[in-house]
């Protein structure tokens, strides 16, 4: 696995999807006061051939207005760049943004891998609109779940 993070000293911040010639995965979904469940992911996607792109920084003051600009900007360049996206909706938050970015990537033709934590407030929004959407889509209800569908897709 290639691990890119938005803005990083530790990794690489940035990809060009045609020098790596793999498929590339955005981790998409709750960030603001929210568990780091890309940490999570990355960790169980550690031995594929997969470039991940977690947009979650190290450090990050979104009240700054030139940082909190060039962080919607890299989001937006690296979803759109992206091969497939996973979403994750934690519980501790609406993430208004994820809902936005998942509007947006449901009517792409992108490979898309949903979760959504039970506790999630809007959650049967979630499972509405995905089945109108994208019929027969599954929403995982756990890290782990989410996790297996992606390594079960790349090994078939």
């Amino acid at each position: 696995m290639l691990y890119i993070e938005a803005f990083s000293t530790k990794h690489k911040s940035s990809f060009d999807h045609d020098c790596y010639g793999k498929t590339s995965l955005f981790l998409a979904g709750s960030i603001s006061d929210s568990w780091n469940w890309q940490e999570c992911v990355a960790s169980r996607l550690e031995k594929t051939d997969l470039v991940v792109i977690n947009p979650r920084r190290e450090f990050f003051d979104t009240s700054v207005k030139e940082e909190a600009s060039r962080q919607i900007e890299w989001e937006f360049n690296h979803l759109d760049r992206a091969d497939m996206v996973l979403f994750w909706f934690s519980h501790e938050t609406l993430a208004p943004i994820t809902l936005l970015e998942y509007g947006k990537m449901m009517m792409t033709k992108k490979k898309l891998f949903v979760g959504c934590d039970p506790a999630y407030r809007r959650k049967f929004d979630i499972e509405v609109q995905t089945e109108l959407e994208r019929p027969g889509t599954f929403i995982h209800s756990n890290i782990d779940s989410l996790c297996e569908s992606v390594i079960s897709y790349l090994n078939n």
